[in-house]
């Protein structure tokens, strides 16, 4: 469903966009070129045109998908079944983080913090539209980023 205020959802989304990305730019920071040559999403960084094509809809499925999935069905799901929406919230964020395990545990933190602001995203917007935006988006930057900082990590010695 479409949010009532379409203005305050884009420029809230925005602002998750901004959080999340700052979030991956500090975790990345804290890494050193060896560590972040280990991840897991290294290993994912397409090599060529049609492989960037496929991530990119990769991106798309994975920012609707799994946006439908924690924080449209499995919270409902498990606010009803807990009889607590803090704690729906706080499980279904776990639950994604640890769909996300292969990442490793570090990742998986930041990840707890990105759903937790994925929540309040639909909370406060009424909608899933904005945290779906979002998510495809941060996927896509997130590629990018990954890219870059592969092919830059490639070039250093190991610390």
């Amino acid at each position: 469903e479409a949010p009532e205020d379409v203005a305050g959802t884009v420029w809230k989304s925005l602002l998750s966009l901004a959080v999340s990305l700052l979030l991956m730019l500090s975790s990345s920071l804290l890494r050193t070129a060896e560590q972040r040559r280990e991840m897991f999403v290294y290993r994912l960084v397409p090599g060529n045109g049609r492989e960037w094509a496929l991530k990119l809809l990769v991106a798309v499925t994975a920012g609707v998908a799994e946006e439908a999935v924690y924080r449209g069905v499995l919270l409902q799901i498990l606010w009803y079944s807990l009889d607590s929406f803090t704690a729906a919230v706080a499980v279904s964020a776990v639950a994604f983080a640890l769909a996300h395990r292969q990442q490793g545990l570090q990742s998986m933190l930041l990840i707890v913090l990105i759903a937790l602001q994925m929540h309040w995203l639909v909370q406060s917007t009424g909608s899933l539209l904005g945290a779906m935006a979002t998510h495809t988006l941060y996927d896509i930057v997130a590629m990018f980023w990954i890219a870059r900082q592969a092919k830059r990590d490639a070039s250093r010695p190991n610390s």
